[in-house]
C-alpha cells in the first residue's frame, strides 16, 4: 500500500529545493547586509589641540585594513574612551575614514568662590583641575567631592559644592 505516489514525492522535492533556495537568498543578503570597507586612509578633522597621529593611534587602524561596520564603531569607541573629546563620530567617504572630533575646552582659570573655612592654597591642593589643562567634567565632579570632604573633615557636613562652568 502506497501512501504517497511518485507525483507526491516530486512535489515534496520541489517543495524542500525551494526552501532551501529561499534559505540560501536569505544568507546570502544577510552577509551582502555586513558591508566591509578597504581604509587606504584615516582623516581626522576637528582637532585644534591634539595631534591627528595621537587620534589615529587610538583608532588602531592602518592603511589598507578591511573593516566592517562593527570594527568602525570599535574604532571611534576606543577615541571616545581616551575622554579627550566631548563628541567624536565617523563616516567613510569611498576609502577614506573620516573620523570628527570636538575637542573640550582648556581650562583658563580655576576660582575659589564663597569659602570662609579653607584657605585658598587648601583649596588648590586639593583639586587636579588647573589652568591650561583640559576640562573633564568626570575630574570637576572629583574635585568637588574632595572639597566637600574637606569641609566635613573641619565639622561643616552640610557645606555644598557647586562647580560653575563659565565659557567663552
Amino acid at each position: 500500500m502506497k501512501l504517497f505516489g511518485t507525483n507526491s514525492v516530486r512535489a515534496i522535492d520541489r517543495v524542500r529545493y525551494i526552501l532551501l533556495g529561499g534559505l540560501t537568498l536569505i544568507c546570502l543578503a544577510q552577509v551582502a547586509h555586513a558591508q566591509i570597507f578597504q581604509i587606504l586612509s584615516v582623516a581626522i578633522e576637528g582637532n585644534r589641540r591634539i595631534e591627528s597621529a595621537t587620534i589615529k593611534s587610538f583608532t588602531r587602524i592602518e592603511s589598507g585594513d578591511f573593516l566592517s561596520a562593527g570594527e568602525m564603531n570599535d574604532a571611534v569607541q576606543r577615541v571616545r574612551d581616551s575622554q579627550l573629546f566631548e563628541s567624536v563620530s565617523a563616516d567613510v567617504a569611498g576609502s577614506v575614514l573620516k573620523i570628527n572630533v570636538v575637542e573640550f575646552p582648556t581650562v583658563n582659570v580655576v576660582v575659589f568662590e564663597g569659602n570662609s573655612r579653607l584657605k585658598v592654597e587648601q583649596l588648590e591642593g586639593l583639586v587636579l583641575t588647573t589652568s591650561s589643562r583640559v576640562y573633564s567634567e568626570s575630574q570637576v565632579r572629583d574635585d568637588a567631592n574632595s572639597i566637600a570632604a574637606a569641609y566635613a573633615d573641619q565639622g561643616r557636613l552640610s557645606a555644598s559644592v557647586d562647580p560653575r562652568i563659565i565659557q567663552r
